[in-house]
């Protein structure tokens, strides 16, 4: 299931995308379909693998899952925090926030 877009924060997620129209081409590796059918073979779902040991190559396995998954605060949380720990009572929310122009 893919969370990232369903949390708060930070999330980054690597996509494989293939050129078949050049790279490909260029080096005698076949078409598209031809692509997809090695990605298919050599992709191994290892989820929690350590980042510093899983890699790109052309005759290796290619390592594919979810491999860090970190519950932490967003930015807007750790600044609220921030800001009732240094101002306390002083703090006003921004949505709170009365404009006296006229």
């Amino acid at each position: 299931m893919w969370r990232a877009g369903q949390r708060f924060g930070f999330s980054f997620i690597e996509v494989i995308s293939p050129c078949p129209t050049l790279y490909q081409r260029r080096n005698k590796l076949g078409d598209g379909l031809d692509t997809m059918k090695y990605y298919k073979e050599k992709s191994k779902v290892k989820h929690g693998a350590p980042t510093g040991e899983v890699g790109l190559t052309m005759t290796g396995e290619i390592i594919v899952g979810k491999f860090v998954d970190r519950d932490r605060p967003d930015y807007q949380s750790l600044l609220h925090a921030q800001m009732v720990e240094s101002l306390g009572e002083r703090y006003v929310e921004p949505s709170e926030t009365i404009c006296s122009c006229s």
